[in-house]
């Protein structure tokens, strides 16, 4: 059992060991969280990184990484998982290559798993938002929906839910990047599924 809290660069040890493909670790106010990460959640996160990465790479928007560890550099207690993240190239800051990156990414998508409270999933979104993103995607495999979730002034967020028929969008970050929500939930990739042209 821990016994005391733990900070950025003792949680960077414990998550190279105790963390595996199934069970990633999350630092909350100093303490070691499991979350479970199931195979709806890799297909989701890997759909999503694949579609953002064919859409940003050749416009040169941005960064795009999945599972990686954000944490602000004054606050050491909290270190939190995006399963896909955006980084824009405006941003003059490097990429990190290993360990926990020291900022937060401008968009975050998360994926919900069924077995996760909504309120748990709400706080990892706030997280983000309060710390610096723009922008979060929350996606429900179960109901074929995504909530957008962007900053609100009094240290919440607003909250736009998109149902299946409707269209996602990049706003500002991901400028033309739109999509329709049923077809972020199909099996994989098709070849009818394509971002706008540059």
């Amino acid at each position: 059992m821990q016994n005391r809290a733990l900070m950025v660069e003792e949680f960077w040890k414990v998550f190279q060991t105790d963390s595996t493909p199934t069970k990633r670790l999350e630092l909350v106010s100093g303490m070691v969280m499991e979350r479970e990460v199931t195979p709806t959640i890799m297909s989701f996160t890997l759909r999503m990184s694949e579609l953002l990465e064919a859409y940003c790479r050749p416009r040169h928007l941005g960064h795009i990484s999945s599972g990686g560890g954000y944490y602000r550099s004054r606050d050491v207690y909290n270190v939190r998982l995006a399963d896909v993240a955006f980084v824009s190239m405006e941003r003059t800051i490097p990429v990190v290559k290993q360990g926990f990156t020291p900022y937060m990414p401008d968009l975050v998508v998360l994926v919900h798993p069924s077995s996760a409270p909504m309120m748990e999933f709400a706080e990892r979104a706030l997280f983000f938002l309060q710390n610096g993103a723009s922008l979060v995607w929350l996606l429900h495999p179960g109901s074929v929906s995504v909530d957008i979730c962007t900053r609100s002034p009094k240290k919440s967020f607003r909250v736009y839910k998109v149902q299946k028929g409707g269209m996602l969008s990049g706003g500002d970050l991901l400028p033309g990047f739109t999509i329709e929500v049923g077809e972020l939930f199909t099996p994989s990739v098709d070849a009818d599924v394509k971002p706008p042209a540059p």
